[in-house]
């Protein structure tokens, strides 16, 4: 015990303080327990004698623990706090020397046994407490010998727990564990709350305040800290660390912080300016909880505000100045002074139903006392068989024989709510909606009232006798017991939802249900027992042990209430919850069918804005009235949703930084100190990081879960790497030639550790030394094929090679050498002493040491790393990282500095600088199956723990090979074949790859990752070609092949290909097939300018000169035998003669020419209306549309030209067809066809394709098939044929068999027109 003072004094102190009270009546008051006693210790004088005398103080107690005391010193007054039943004690008039015998008064008596921290404000005369049980805060006058003259102050608060008030400045300073630790400030009247401190905060118990300066001072249990600020929250600095110890209470006098470390049964004092910490005394066998200054110089004195203020209870100083309070019961009056007694409500009381009547006691009666007075202020006409309250409203509920009943205290008649046909089997009130459920045994339901509105609703059927029935309103979820022979307990929803038994296989006389919210758990009598469990089933405990005649139960903070009923009488009796005890007990005439407990704060409105879900906050919630604030631990941020906390990764020139109390890695700017949280999860008890630049990963050793790793990057996630099982793991570091990881380990013996190498891709580990007594740090030279590292037991440092062979000691003398770091470059290797806090250096060439600088500020040095010339170090006792030019100790950094740090360990840096790497096992692992391990004369290989390397000393007892045979295929000579090695392989002559890849990768296990049956396929030349292919052919190598061209395309004459051993054509294929066109020239004409003359292409033509064009072809059509439609010999015509047929009319009208001319008009007509019909039909076949205008039938449209129907494209096979009124005779032949303007269009079946551009089949890449029906199931009602696209959801198109208002479809479109249209619009 007395090593790990030490270990605390050193970490802590450099020098020692001397601390003289004056007077000889002044000194430290302690309160202390061992296994038989508790007792107040008093020391005076000179307290850095470890000799110090402890007189003790007025009494012993065998009975009841003490947890806290505080003092008056003037009014000589002393105050402690007891465990059990919940009191506080009060003595007068002390004097230290009188060796009186002092009785301790009770000065307020509570009922619960958890508070935690009194403070006094010894000017005003009132006493402050804080309960973390009760969540509240409650102040007392001691000025008046009513022990009843106090009040809440503040509740809803989160396990308050350390307390300390400033009468001066009137203000009072708690912090709070939990979900949401802190440390808050509010007047001393409870009003104007402020948190302080919340992020870097973990659990903050004790608590003590420097009146001069208005610092608090606080001690961190998890965080291991003690730390200062302002009353303001702000200049948070950490003042030493106290590693491992439990300190339980603060005090303060002059510079000094006097800390009863329980642990160690040792107070002792701790500078506030330097951190230094001597040992004061030992507390004669006994731990110490409570500590108190008494003496005159703590406790400032100012006028009294409150004396003649004239407050009729309390009187508190606020800074603005005295303000009134009223003990509770009371309500302070419109003239701010005097206070009123609440007449119209209970208090605290248990309420019970005996008979016809309806009684209250006294809480605290019951807690404290066997003599309990009650009254019976309520009779009803029958018995009463339940209760129920709603505090907030003062109303009673209660039922008798199935009619429940509500009444409001001081009325005179009860209202009728509910009659029912059975028996009720209980009842419960949701005093967050203001329902009343209750269960109905005979007919197997539960029922609900709304109050508000008297509407009732059935919540469950067909339940085997339902009984006792209670409910969580914050949850929204009732409980019930239900059955007979085997009851047991359900669960659900209030609206009937999520029913599941949670309890099941209770004995038969399982009896009554109540759920408390201070704990969440739910309890019930069953088989002579108190029994309890979390309001899912889990958890099911034993509690007090009753008689077999326990009926009813209720819960009150950390009270039972319950009844035992024997012939006819029954007892009500009370316990404590915490420690399972029976308290005090009442008999009674008569037996107690109804019980509950009465006080509006066991029904809370809410739980404080915090208090359910973390009130929505990821990391910190800070209740702020009934709102809330979120806020985020170190190195996170706020999301915009301002719940969420977020961290951005550094990019480059940043150090790695372990938070051990904190469970944290922070990336921290080597520029500017920014601290980012890297955002990873399992990071636990971290000490030492590591760094691997090729895969940019980080690395580090959680102590009781074994080495993780994870990415670095915007989504890191974090892996176990290696779990140690038995043994901690310390440090951790990479050699990246290999990739082998190589960390120490201790035990709790601390004399057989061990170096370890373990490589995750061949999963293979090896211890490479043992038995060694704790080491700690470790660095390596892989260049070199050196290892370094340090131990604690012996205090020295070591180096050998990196397999473990050539061990020697290169440094002694050390106590604590926590961090080495190598300076390559200079061939320097930087030790640190924790205990000394002294830097220095080895000189890798000749082992000669020398120390480069001496930390005076109590550090407690840990772990150093070298970059760019600098050594930056971490120390527990310091809340940065420091940066140190070993070549100048003076020019010295603080890098990153934040007071919410918790025990920094491991540091690394990222500089962008390449780790180096050995030689030896750089190429293919060193020839190693296993682990290549560098030496400094080479390298050799190891196996995993107890393989032993075979004769060829490369590879293992064990190893499974992969196979060498490759179908149609080899591997080359330097390919080994071992676990987790990769191979290239080539394929034989004749084969080609089959895969992707020409390297395979042998598994753990010795099978390649791929079957090697398909790594190599036979050569073929490829099928296809530009424009054509080869056919009748296998395309083996050797093998002659013909050629076929593609549709519109050919070779210039008949030609072979040959394939041959690369795979290739012997021949260029390029160039074979070449597309098929029509001749380009029309004698005594040209065609159109874009003519291209490809198969399929429409041309124009030109005549020129005197020619005249065919009148009666107006377009061409190359076709696929390479010839127009037309013959180009028959597009230009020469002009024709018309002298005789002048001659020939003017004969004719000299000799019967009437008759001549009659028959040169009709044929002049007959061939004009042939001609003009075969120019029709050429127009819808072959020739373009020409201003396109769109009609629309039946909101269908359809392309039109000239008011006539359209040419529409039908180069695959569609068919349009026009008629005139003289070819038929009516519109009944014409099922399938459309007027137009006196003109019928027929369509052909519904065979309108694209009607775009060609295309084949109905696989449409741009553009969709209209017609009906359709093989693609998603094109069955109409599509967008506007514009092309290949979305099949038409997202942007419109169906144009729909009716529709759109308009400004491109011209030269048409849609299908449905059979059974009539006209055009």
């Amino acid at each position: 015990m007395d090593v790990l003072l030490n270990l605390v004094l050193v970490m802590c102190s450099a020098t020692t303080s001397r601390i003289v009270f004056g007077q000889t009546n002044e000194g430290m008051i302690v309160a202390v327990t061992d296994s038989s006693k508790y007792h107040l210790l008093f020391y005076e004088t000179d307290l850095t004698q470890s000799t110090s005398v402890a007189r003790p103080l007025f009494f012993e107690d065998t009975t009841t623990r003490i947890y806290s005391v505080a003092a008056d010193y003037r009014n000589g007054e002393i105050f402690f706090s007891q465990n059990i039943p919940g009191n506080i004690k009060r003595v007068k008039n002390v004097n230290i020397w009188l060796n009186s015998t002092y009785v301790p008064t009770t000065f307020h008596r509570g009922i619960s046994n958890a508070v935690s921290q009194i403070a006094v404000d010894w000017i005003h005369g009132n006493v402050y407490w804080a309960d973390t049980h009760f969540h509240w805060i409650v102040v007392q006058s001691y000025r008046s010998e009513d022990t009843s003259m106090y009040r809440i102050l503040m509740h809803k608060l989160q396990e308050p727990v350390g307390l300390a008030v400033d009468p001066t400045k009137g203000y009072i300073f708690w912090s709070s564990i939990g979900d949401n630790p802190m440390i808050s400030r509010a007047t001393l009247a409870g009003n104007d709350v402020t948190v302080l401190a919340h992020a870097g905060i973990t659990k903050p118990i004790g608590l003590t305040l420097d009146y001069t300066k208005e610092l608090i001072f606080w001690v961190d249990d998890v965080r291991d800290t003690l730390e200062r600020m302002t009353y303001n929250g702000e200049d948070r600095q950490m003042v030493c660390r106290i590693n491992g110890q439990y300190i339980v209470s603060l005090a303060f006098y002059e510079s000094t912080i006097l800390a009863t470390v329980y642990s160690l049964q040792k107070v002792i004092g701790i500078s506030t300016t330097t951190g230094s910490t001597t040992k004061i005394f030992s507390t004669i066998g006994g731990n110490p909880t409570g500590i108190t200054m008494f003496n005159a110089a703590v406790q400032p004195m100012i006028q009294d505000l409150c004396a003649g203020f004239g407050c009729d209870h309390i009187c508190v100083k606020t800074p603005s100045g005295p303000e009134c309070l009223c003990k509770n019961g009371y309500n302070l009056q419109s003239d701010k002074k005097s206070c009123q007694e609440d007449t119209g409500t209970w208090k605290q009381e248990v309420v019970f139903g005996i008979g016809r009547k309806i009684c209250i006691a006294n809480i605290r009666l019951l807690a404290f006392s066997d003599s309990l007075e009650y009254s019976c202020p309520l009779a009803m006409r029958s018995d009463i068989e339940g209760l129920e309250a709603d505090m907030d409203d003062h109303i009673i509920f209660y039922y008798i024989q199935g009619t429940i009943y509500r009444y409001l205290l001081g009325d005179d008649v009860s209202e009728e709510l509910v009659q029912i046909t059975g028996s009720i089997g209980g009842m419960v009130y949701d005093w967050l909606d203001d329902n009343l459920y209750w269960t109905e045994t005979t007919n197997g339901r539960i029922k609900m009232m709304s109050l508000a509105t008297k509407n009732k609703a059935l919540v469950h059927t067909d339940i085997l006798s339902p009984g006792a029935i209670t409910a969580d309103p914050h949850a929204s979820v009732l409980f019930w017991i239900s059955g007979t022979s085997s009851p047991t307990i359900t669960r659900s929803d209030m609206d009937g939802g999520d029913e599941r038994v949670i309890v099941s296989e209770l004995e038969i006389n399982t009896s009554d249900l109540t759920f408390d919210p201070t704990t969440d758990r739910i309890y019930w009598l069953n088989n002579g027992y108190i029994k309890s469990a979390m309001t899912d089933g889990t958890d099911v405990q034993l509690g007090i042990q009753i008689s077999d005649g326990g009926s009813l139960i209720s819960v009150y903070r950390n009270y039972f209430f319950w009844t035992e009923n024997t012939g006819t009488t029954s007892t009500l009796r009370s316990g404590t919850v915490s420690d399972n005890k029976k308290r005090y007990s009442k008999i009674f005439p008569g037996i107690i069918n109804a019980l509950t407990v009465y006080d509006s704060t066991s029904q809370p409105t809410n739980k404080g804005p915090c208090w359910v879900d973390n009130g929505g906050c990821e990391h910190i919630c800070i209740p702020r009235s009934q709102t809330r604030v979120c806020r985020c631990q170190l190195g996170y941020t706020l999301a915009t949703d301002g719940v969420s906390c977020r961290s951005v990764s550094l990019a480059d020139h940043f150090l790695f930084l372990a938070d051990f109390t904190n469970a944290e890695i922070y990336q921290v700017s080597v520029t500017n100190g920014d601290v980012r949280a890297f955002d990873v999860e399992n990071v636990g008890d971290v000490l030492g990081i590591a760094y691997h630049t090729r895969s940019n990963s980080i690395y580090w050793s959680d102590l009781n879960t074994g080495i993780w790793s994870s990415s670095v990057g915007s989504a890191p996630t974090s892996r176990r790497v290696y779990k140690l099982w038995t043994y901690y793991a310390r440090r951790v570091t990479i050699d990246e030639t290999t990739d082998n990881l190589y960390y120490t380990a201790y035990s709790n013996s601390h004399t057989d550790g061990y170096i370890a190498v373990y490589n995750e891709p061949r999963n293979i580990h090896r211890k490479i030394i043992t038995d060694r007594q704790e080491p700690i740090a470790i660095q390596l030279d892989p260049s070199e094929g050196i290892m370094y590292w340090s131990e604690l037991g012996p205090g020295e440092v070591y180096k050998s090679n990196m397999d473990g062979s050539n061990t020697q000691s290169i440094l002694s003398g050390l106590t604590w050498p926590y961090g080495l770091a190598i300076d390559r470059t200079a061939k320097k290797l930087y030790y640190m002493d924790g205990k000394d806090n002294t830097i220095g250096a080895i000189d890798l060439t000749n082992f000669g040491h020398q120390p480069i600088s001496t930390d005076n500020t109590n550090a407690h040095l840990m772990d150093v790393i070298v970059s760019g010339g600098y050594l930056y170090y971490t120390a527990w006792n310091r809340n940065y990282v420091t940066r140190l030019d070993p070549n100048n100790p003076s020019d010295e950094k603080k890098i990153g500095e934040n007071p919410e740090y918790g025990r920094l360990e491991g540091v690394y840096v990222v500089d962008g600088v390449k780790p180096p790497k050995n030689a030896d096992c750089s190429e293919r692992n060193g020839m190693c199956s296993g682990l290549c391990l560098p030496t400094s004369t080479g390298q050799t290989c190891a196996c995993r723990d107890t393989v032993n390397l075979n004769n060829d000393k490369l590879t293992c007892e064990t190893d499974n090979l992969c196979t060498d045979m490759i179908p149609n295929g080899s591997l080359p000579p330097a390919c080994l074949r071992y676990e987790d090695e990769v191979c290239a392989f080539s394929c034989n002559t004749g084969y080609e790859l089959a895969t992707d890849t020409s390297v395979i990768h042998c598994q753990m296990g010795g099978n390649w990752n791929v079957s090697t049956g398909i790594l190599c396929r036979e050569t073929l030349c490829p099928r296809e070609f530009k424009n054509g292919a080869v056919t009748n052919c296998q395309r083996k190598i050797g093998n002659t092949c013909e050629v076929v061209c593609d549709a519109g395309f050919g070779a210039s004459s008949d030609i072979t290909l040959t394939c041959q051993a690369s795979g290739n054509w012997n021949s260029d294929t390029s160039n074979i097939c070449r597309e098929i066109t029509c001749p380009l020239s029309v004698p005594n004409g040209a065609l159109s300018d874009g003519c291209a003359g490809k198969i399929g292409d429409v041309c124009y033509y030109t005549c020129v000169g005197d020619d005249k064009k065919n009148k009666e072809v107006t377009s061409l059509t190359c076709l696929s035998t390479a010839l127009w439609s037309t013959a180009t010999t028959d597009l230009c015509l020469p002009p024709k003669d018309g002298l005789s047929t002048g001659i020939l009319i003017g004969a004719g009208a000299g000799s019967g020419g009437f008759l001549l001319l009659l028959v040169i008009i009709v044929v002049v007509v007959v061939v004009i209306r042939r001609r003009r019909r075969k120019k029709d039909t050429d127009r819808n076949t072959t020739s373009a549309i020409e201003n396109p205008v769109f009609q629309n039938c039946e909101n269908d449209y359809m392309t039109l030209g000239n008011d006539r129907a359209s040419r529409i494209d039908h180069r695959k096979g569609v068919e349009l067809k026009h008629k005139t009124d003289d070819d038929f005779n009516a519109l009944s032949d014409l099922p399938d066809a459309i007027k137009v303007d006196n003109v019928y269009v027929t369509l052909n079946d519904y065979e309108i394709a694209d009607i775009r551009k060609p295309h084949s089949g109905t696989d449409l890449t741009s553009g969709y098939d209209i017609r009906k029906p359709h093989p693609r199931t998603d094109l069955t009602s109409g599509y967008d044929i506007r514009k092309p696209h290949s979305r099949t959801d038409l997202t942007s198109g419109y169906d144009i068999r729909k009716p529709h208002s759109r308009t400004d479809l491109t011209p030269g479109y048409a849609g299908h027109i449905p059979r059974g249209s009539t006209r055009w619009n």
